[in-house]
């Protein structure tokens, strides 16, 4: 009997022992629930230096470069000559029926250019402003309007909204001599 207690103790010293080698090298892991050590596997991967390729693209957009002239020409296949004007003159009162003359007039007094200004021997800045070039001889009755000759006449929707009222009294005739339109 003797000899089998100490070959009991023997094996309960060789396992405590293997029990603490194991949990030294972490061959077994406890869980903290308070149940006996489960044995686990340890394998390590071998020392893998990993590389990351990235690949970046970049979109740029081309910045919208605005061209006035652009919408010029576009008026201008709409409409015709000084079309960049057409619905300015339709805001002033003119009829789309009267625009193809309007223009015509348009183009050979100021060739579309609102802020055009003939050189005056009177004193004046100008003497005739502005789209529809609207004469010097006109400052009273503009000045009778609350409009000023010849600043108010560089306004296109000003200049066109006189040449109106001129039209309205006395037809093309105002642009008779330079336009050489007939009645």
């Amino acid at each position: 009997m003797k000899q089998t207690k100490t070959l009991k103790q023997y094996w309960i010293r060789a396992g405590m022992a293997i029990v603490c080698v194991f949990t030294i090298i972490g061959v077994f892991a406890n869980d903290n629930d308070g149940s006996a050590p489960q044995p686990t596997t340890t394998t390590s991967a071998p020392n893998i230096e990993a590389t990351t390729t990235t690949t970046t693209s970049t979109t740029t957009e081309a910045p919208l470069n605005f061209d006035i002239g652009d919408l010029i020409d576009e008026a201008r296949n709409t409409h015709g000559q000084c079309g960049e004007w057409y619905e300015t003159a339709i805001q002033a009162g003119w009829q789309p029926e009267e625009w193809e003359r309007l223009s015509l007039i348009m183009f050979r007094e100021s060739r579309c250019t609102p802020d055009a200004c003939s050189k005056s021997t009177s004193g004046l800045k100008c003497r005739d402003a502005g789209l529809l070039q609207v004469n010097q001889i006109h400052t009273k009755y503009l000045a009778d309007l609350g409009l000023s000759f010849p600043d108010d006449m560089f306004d296109p929707l000003a200049n066109l909204m006189f040449a109106r009222r001129l039209y309205d009294s006395s037809g093309w005739n105002p642009w008779k001599s330079t336009s050489g339109i007939n009645n």
